[in-house]
């Protein structure tokens, strides 16, 4: 799953049936930190975006996905609390790729 910041900072899901992979992805330009708490999705945290599962799980009523869906992002957030990227603020911490 990525977390898609367009040139405008505009935050959205893309790639929503990948869950073993999930960045934020960012135009070039974009300032990341401001555009993902314009769109209530989360934060900059040093050089890692810190994502709000509240709002991912909200992006996905909007886009109308399947309950297996959902069982498939608690098996991602499950796996990534193992790695201590899950936040006692209730974000889970992603790499952040800016395009060239």
């Amino acid at each position: 799953m990525i977390v898609q910041v367009d040139s405008a900072g505009t935050a959205s899901i893309t790639d929503v049936d990948t869950f073993t992979s999930f960045h934020v992805a960012a135009a070039s330009g974009v300032d990341v930190d401001d555009a993902l708490r314009r769109n209530n999705a989360g934060y900059l945290s040093d050089q890692d975006a810190r994502v709000r599962v509240d709002w991912l799980r909200a992006q996905a009523e909007e886009l109308s996905l399947p309950a297996s869906w959902y069982e498939n992002l608690d098996g991602m957030l499950s796996y990534a609390a193992t790695k201590n990227w899950l936040n006692d603020d209730g974000t889970i911490t992603a790499h952040v790729e800016l395009a060239t």
